[in-house]
């Protein structure tokens, strides 16, 4: 039999064993414990230097435009643009063209825009740059649309400055590539207000806003301040009400999705400039003015719009033309839209001794190839002229050009012009 104090001998080791053991085992948890709470730390200190790296150094991608941004978004470039590619069928009376031949067929560049645009030190400063390789006299040649510096107050309160689209016409103020047709009325081109270069003031309200321009006048896009064909002044000034709709980017564009809401804009707008006090101005005064109204709902669209134009120069007759446009567009599947609008000018006896009126029937459709987006779009459209389009198109400066409109201009009525046309936009 084993002594007691051999018994408690090996109690005591025993229990010194254990103890030990077990400070050991604790010993090596806290360290584990340790060991994975530093790691813990390297792994949250490590994401957080990727993501102020990430926030330090910003962030590119697409979201309606390719952008590039830094981390606040007080300072983002955004670059985007569109162009069109057609096929155009004209045909117009036998006796009225030279050799009697009565087609005119052929491949042509619609509008080829690049713009970059965004903000500079915060939302409230924004900017605009923008030019048209189709735009010039030649085909091809480019030339500067829009460049222009806009800064935003409180109160719904803006300013711009620099080379802006004048807000005269309603069609105008909608950019080429979300018209509903493939190009703007010719009643449209013959009053349209063109680019100039000058001072922009808009107050901005929920349903109402008022925009006023002190500017080069009507068509005089990139000239110098010495150009003869600048005005001494001009002044433009629009009203528009927002009778119904969620917002003004509602009336963007001239098509209605069928998911979109009601909406109501009527709007008018006049221009006046006058010349002849400074040098190498022309001695003329010239008043354009127009009212309009903007309808869609959910799946149609209507717009309707009347233009007029007097013009008194020295030592001529003053000169009335009068113009004005329906047109209205239905989707009759989520991709497809049909189209059809009438647009008339009326052109002043004195200015256009014994020429006809003008009057243009056109008809079409139009297939988004992205649902709800004009990304990629495929139109096709009719375009007939009732009567003789010589005072219009025709001669050696016609009253509205026919690269944008197709129409090539003859004495007798009827001429007809066909067109196919694939936009992209990006």
């Amino acid at each position: 039999m084993m002594h007691r104090s051999t018994i408690g001998r090996f109690a005591a080791a025993s229990l010194a064993a254990v103890c030990g053991l077990a400070a050991t085992a604790s010993a090596q948890n806290a360290n584990l414990d340790r060991d994975r709470a530093y790691a813990a730390e390297m792994v949250a200190d490590a994401a957080g230097r990727g993501s102020a790296l990430q926030s330090s150094v910003g962030a590119a991608g697409y979201d309606r435009f390719f952008y590039m941004s830094d981390a606040t978004g007080a300072n983002r470039l955004n670059i985007g643009g569109f162009a069109q590619f057609r096929f155009t069928v004209n045909s117009r009376d036998d006796d009225a063209t030279p050799g009697d031949d009565s087609l005119t067929t052929g491949f042509s560049n619609g509008a080829i825009k690049v713009a970059m645009s965004g903000n500079v030190g915060g939302q409230d400063t924004t900017f605009r740059v923008r030019g048209n390789f189709n735009g010039g006299s030649s085909p091809g040649a480019f030339t500067l649309d829009e460049a222009w510096v806009k800064h935003a107050f409180e109160g719904g309160w803006s300013i711009r400055g620099g080379q802006v689209r004048l807000p005269l016409l309603r069609e105008f103020i909608v950019e080429d590539r979300v018209q509903l047709a493939m190009d703007r009325s010719v009643a449209g081109w013959a009053f349209g207000p063109g680019f100039s270069q000058g001072v922009e003031v808009e107050y901005r309200a929920e349903s109402f806003r008022v925009v006023g321009v002190i500017s080069d006048g009507l068509r005089t896009a990139n000239t110098p301040f010495t150009s003869g064909a600048e005005a001494d002044f001009a002044l433009t000034g629009r009203v528009e009400a927002k009778i119904a709709g969620v917002d003004w980017k509602r009336f963007d564009d001239f098509t209605s999705w069928r998911t979109q809401d009601f909406g109501l804009l009527l709007g008018g707008a006049v221009h006046y400039q006058s010349g002849g006090e400074t040098v190498g101005t022309a001695d003329v005064d010239t008043l354009v003015y127009t009212i309009d109204a903007q309808v869609e709902g959910a799946g149609w669209n209507g717009f309707a719009a009347f233009y007029g134009s007097t013009v008194d120069a020295d030592g001529g007759a003053d000169t009335d033309t009068f113009g004005g446009v329906l047109q209205a567009g239905v989707f009759i599947s989520d991709q497809t839209e049909l189209f059809g609008r009438l647009d008339a000018i009326w052109l002043d006896d004195d200015a256009f001794a014994d020429a006809d009126d003008s009057y243009i029937v056109t008809a079409g459709a139009n297939y988004y190839m992205i649902p709800e987006s004009h990304a990629v779009k495929l139109t096709g459209e009719v375009g007939w002229a009732l009567e003789s389009t010589d005072a219009v198109f025709g001669g050696t400066s016609p009253l509205v050009s026919n690269q944008a409109t197709g129409f090539l201009g003859q004495s007798e009525d009827n001429e007809l012009v066909f067109r196919v046309q694939v936009q992209v936009s990006f």
